[in-house]
């Protein structure tokens, strides 16, 4: 959840919505279950952070308990100052793991994006209505960071570099742009899809895309994180 408390970022406040989508300074609550941790039992759970690449968790913390048994909160800033030395949280798809002492494995998952990135991208209609075999095709859009607030999921046009893939139906990437494109502050950019053999077998349609797309319990344990599932848009590029 992105907490209501911004400033202090404590394991008091109750406040927040449900968010997928995060940028560098937000404070991040997620309340938990994890089965057979009674407080009769006197364990403890940690949380650890990875980033989109994966491997070694590059931020651990210590989950507190709420009221009644099995019941856990994590509370986390994700500013830029955090950490030893300043850590910088990396940009994209980040995993939480919570572990229960004196296990190894994660009694359970979850997932949030952090100054993620989507894009909208669709062809220009061509005077004729389609485009024939050998047509280039011009292509516009706009690039901008997604961040959820209380009404939805606000996007903000920035500028970034990227480039733009053509696939078939099937899947089979098509083309590539062979130098990145850079977007203008506000976002937008255009580019054009050469005429080529390959794509020409297809008649060319208008894409659009904003595009992202774990959990595991260890028996007995059931956990059941409050971090909301990714969006069936998911992110192009972080920064």
């Amino acid at each position: 959840m992105k907490t209501a408390d911004q400033v202090l970022c404590n394991t008091l406040y109750t406040g927040g919505f449900l968010a997928t989508y995060y940028t560098r300074g937000d404070c991040v609550r997620v309340d938990f279950a994890i089965t057979d941790t009674p407080v009769s039992e006197a364990e403890t759970v940690t949380a650890s952070f990875v980033g989109p690449d994966g491997g070694a968790p590059f931020k651990t913390v210590n989950a507190a308990r709420r009221s009644g048994d099995n019941n856990w909160r994590v509370v986390v800033d994700t500013d830029t100052t955090t950490g030893a030395g300043g850590l910088t949280w990396p940009a994209g798809k980040l995993s939480m793991e919570v572990v229960v002492s004196g296990d190894t494995a994660p009694a359970g998952t979850g997932e949030f994006f952090l100054n993620a990135l989507g894009a909208d991208i669709g062809a220009t209609a061509p005077v004729s209505g389609s485009y024939a075999p050998g047509d280039a095709i011009p292509v516009t859009g706009n690039l901008h960071q997604l961040n959820d607030i209380a009404g939805g999921t606000q996007s903000t046009g920035v500028a970034a570099t990227f480039k733009v893939r053509v696939k078939d139906p099937t899947g089979t990437i098509l083309y590539t742009t062979p130098s990145p494109i850079t977007a203008a502050s506000n976002g937008n950019f255009s580019a054009t899809i050469p005429a080529q053999r390959r794509l020409a077998s297809r008649q060319a349609q208008r894409p659009t895309s904003r595009s992202p797309s774990s959990s595991r319990s260890s028996a007995p344990r059931t956990p059941m994180p409050s971090v909301a599932p990714g969006r069936a848009s998911s992110p192009a590029p972080a920064r």
